[in-house]
């Protein structure tokens, strides 16, 4: 008898005893010793630490919120300085939101809606001209065609990076700076396939040869120039010398422009000062023109924002316009 009291107890195998806590709580069995409904349960001894039953029903059930695909629109002094825009004061999407919010704010009014709405709507304006000349021109085999195909893929391309970045660069800093980057590359490429279709397609036989050895490296050099200036507005000027950076980004586009347009000019002139036979196109350049310097004006002046706070900005309206008219 002494030597069973001097016994050592028994090994507990609590793998084991988890083991068959489960399988008693998957037939309805409280390890507890608690009442199971109507009838009691049997009692199962614990062995110093809890049971598996008391761990699970003590943890706090939680659940993640669901995510709102529309949340409200902020005052400019909510966001951080880098994502405000002069004379904006409200309208402004939360930042470091879900991806699917800034998909929903699509069909939201903010202050980035008519800019992504027009640069949408001509990008899809774009890739419709490129659909409809590719039934009736050869792209493939008729190489005169390529400088044309050229600038409605660079036309497309540019309104699909712009619409991309106006649409989702209220994501993070890293995204608002990827995005407008690409949109300036993009930007840059259009101008320089502009000048070429310009110099091919419009420019008169004189201007054409007076230009035609310089015209493609200085178009090549200004649209990089346009890209680069705009980048380097971008990231070193934006937040300490606004003005410094709308200099940055209009004063290349202005010398690409001159460029450009040059031959339009040009035939314009011997229509009206020498009474040549001036061809249907040319109403369309002049409306081009037209449209150009009015999005340039509301670019640099923040007209409408300036008199109307809050306002948003026609001169996406306005350079949409002038491409569609120059195309």
């Amino acid at each position: 008898m002494l030597g069973l009291l001097n016994q050592d107890p028994p090994l507990v195998d609590h793998d084991h005893e988890h083991d068959h806590s489960a399988w008693l709580s998957g037939r309805g069995l409280d390890v507890t010793g608690e009442a199971c409904g109507t009838q009691s349960c049997p009692v199962i001894p614990q062995y110093g630490s809890r049971s598996l039953v008391d761990e699970l029903l003590d943890r706090p059930k939680t659940r993640s919120p669901p995510t709102q695909l529309l949340v409200p629109t902020r005052q400019s002094h909510e966001v951080p300085v880098l994502f405000r825009e002069a004379y904006i004061e409200n309208g402004f999407r939360a930042i470091n939101q879900p991806w699917q919010y800034y998909v929903c704010s699509f069909f939201q009014l903010h202050n980035e809606s008519m800019n992504v709405w027009t640069h949408f709507l001509a990008a899809y304006l774009m890739a419709k001209k490129l659909v409809v000349f590719s039934q009736y021109i050869d792209f493939w085999n008729d190489t005169y065609s390529w400088t044309f195909l050229t600038g409605l893929g660079s036309a497309t391309l540019m309104y699909a990076t712009s619409t991309g970045a106006h649409w989702f660069q209220s994501h993070s800093e890293f995204i608002y700076y990827l995005s407008f980057m690409l949109d300036y590359a993009s930007i840059g490429l259009y101008s320089f396939s502009s000048v070429m279709l310009h110099y091919t397609y419009s420019a008169d036989k004189q201007v054409y040869e007076y230009m035609r050895d310089i015209y493609q490296p200085i178009g090549a050099i200004l649209g990089f120039l346009t890209c680069f200036c705009s980048v380097v507005g971008l990231v070193l000027l934006r937040l300490e010398y606004p003005r410094a950076r709308k200099a940055c980004q209009t004063i290349p586009v202005a010398f690409i422009y001159i460029l450009l347009v040059s031959p339009i000019l040009h035939r314009i002139y011997m229509c009206q000062i020498h009474d040549m036979e001036c061809e249907l196109s040319i109403d369309l350049h002049t409306q081009q023109i037209i449209w150009f310097l009015l999005s340039a004006l509301f670019f640099v002046s923040h007209f409408p924002q300036c008199v109307l706070p809050a306002a948003s900005t026609t001169s996406s309206i306005a350079t949409r316009c002038s491409t569609c008219a120059s195309l």
